[in-house]
């Protein structure tokens, strides 16, 4: 994966971050989330379009070979 704007990195971060403590996973699982979020966001030009959806970040967690974390990857993340 390559950096292409690192415009709207720290909101996607935040809302992964902010996202996942409302599941209420502990802080450090929160921040790992976090992190994918905010990575992806640099991978796409703009603020807006680059926000991932929670299909690309499932979608990442499976190309790594990692195992999404279960309160995202279950149906009830959609009603978070």
């Amino acid at each position: 994966m390559r950096a292409v704007d690192t415009t709207g990195a720290g909101d996607a971060f935040n809302a992964g971050l902010a996202m996942a403590l409302a599941c209420s996973v502990n802080l450090e699982q929160a921040v790992q989330f976090a992190v994918v979020t905010g990575g992806l966001a640099v991978t796409k030009e703009g603020v807006i379009p680059s926000l991932p959806n929670r299909v690309e970040v499932l979608e990442i967690y499976r190309e790594r070979g990692h195992r999404a974390p279960e309160w995202f990857a279950s149906d009830t993340a959609d009603q978070a």
